[in-house]
């Protein structure tokens, strides 16, 4: 089991001699779904090819071998796609509890855990991301449905804003790029007792993408969705002619 979202407690004092505040998971889990998980977002860029694949490390819920498991995707003439595996969601009640002896005090500062966990059945599969504008990554669909049937998490894969220098082919060769990054950020919206909660996590797999863009072709804007604060992942293009 991975836990993808607890807020860890609060230390409300450093030790208590005789009792101390716990934060403790229910017994009983209140969600359990089967869920689609990306392990890579791939744009590729107008007049261009991409390929992308993240790695789920050994073990990891979803992943049935014992070693690292590549998957991947790959896009081209500014579309967009992702990888997704198949795990269990489920979430269970936090509370405060009395616990007799000493110990370092905390409390829940979250109503809920998030975890992820082996699937009934293992699954790979691939989606295309809906976007109004193959020349430009804007305003792309930030959620998809998977095989029809189990939405997956939200994410933002789409360009907001250039934040790396452009590529420019213009009367020029053209231009190969590969890119790593090493986090995808996520949130699950789950309902209970017809309250809606966004329950954020980040997955920590290793991504790899290769970009080609074409020679005498254009130039395109890029947001680096790693950059500092980004949502992680590879780069989103806005395409302009030469």
């Amino acid at each position: 089991m991975v836990v993808v979202c607890l807020t860890l407690p609060t230390f409300v004092a450093t030790w208590a001699p005789l009792a101390h505040w716990s934060c403790r998971a229910g017994a009983s889990r209140i969600v359990e779904v089967d869920a689609w998980v990306p392990t890579v977002l791939v744009n590729s860029p107008y007049g261009g090819n991409a390929s992308g694949s993240g790695v789920i490390p050994a073990s990891y819920p979803g992943n049935p071998r014992s070693a690292p498991t590549g998957v991947g995707t790959i896009q081209a003439g500014g579309h967009s796609g992702g990888a997704f595996f198949e795990v269990n969601l489920s979430l269970s009640t936090l509370s405060n509890s009395t616990v007799v002896g000493p110990g370092a005090n905390s409390r829940c500062s979250s109503l809920y855990l998030l975890s992820l966990e082996q699937p009934y059945q293992f699954g790979f599969t691939t989606e295309t991301l809906p976007e109004p504008n193959n020349t430009t990554d804007q305003s792309q669909a930030e959620s998809v449905l998977v095989n029809n049937l189990t939405e997956s998490p939200t994410f933002h894969n789409g360009f907001e804003l250039p934040n790396s220098p452009p590529i420019d082919t213009c009367g020029g060769a053209g231009v190969d790029r590969v890119v790593t990054s090493s986090y995808l950020r996520l949130s699950f919206g789950v309902s209970v007792s017809g309250l809606n909660f966004t329950l954020p996590f980040t997955l920590p797999f290793v991504q790899t993408f290769a970009y080609a863009f074409p020679a005498d072709f254009g130039v395109w804007q890029i947001d680096n969705l790693s950059a500092q604060n980004g949502p992680g992942g590879g780069w989103a293009f806005s395409y302009a002619a030469c």
